[in-house]
């Protein structure tokens, strides 16, 4: 008796999912809160005041940089989401491209904190950690779609 081949949405693969819709709701949530932030809580002009003591000529392009990074990445995992659940053929090429973007956008940010004295301890403290995190997920699940007889079977739309 044979097996059926492996194909359909569950093994490893529900954790994509999980981790697809989780990072949605995380990016909407952190670009809501800069956007807060920012044009509500009064952080543009604190950011922009060079008579202020923490003041650094790379915080507004910071912002600004962390602003279109937030909207694009949310978009993208919005993009992930719908070629998952339509199986696309792409799928798997899109992933991969996009676990790098994001590894590429963290680590831009990293060395924009980097250049500022006053965010260097944030970067031991939060953008160190979410690079190496993005870097392992990046090094685990471009192989898992790249190698995956589920994958294979499953995204072939």
């Amino acid at each position: 008796m044979t097996k059926p081949p492996l194909s359909g949405l569950g093994g490893w693969l529900w954790l994509v999912q999980l981790g697809l819709a989780l990072q949605l709701a995380v990016f909407a949530a952190q670009l809501a809160g800069l956007i807060r932030y920012l044009f509500a809580d009064g952080g543009w002009p604190a950011i922009i005041d060079s008579q202020a003591p923490d003041y650094h000529p790379l915080m507004a392009p910071l912002a600004v940089y962390e602003l279109a990074e937030l909207a694009v990445l949310l978009l993208a995992t919005a993009m992930m989401l719908a070629g998952f659940y339509r199986r696309l053929q792409a799928f798997p090429a899109w992933i991969a491209l996009y676990l790098l973007a994001c590894l590429g956008a963290v680590a831009l940010e990293c060395v924009f904190i980097l250049l500022m004295p006053s965010t260097r301890e944030s970067v031991l403290q939060n953008s160190l950690p979410a690079l190496l995190r993005t870097a392992v997920l990046a090094a685990a699940w471009i192989p898992y779609f790249r190698r995956s007889l589920r994958v294979r079977n499953t995204f072939v739309h």
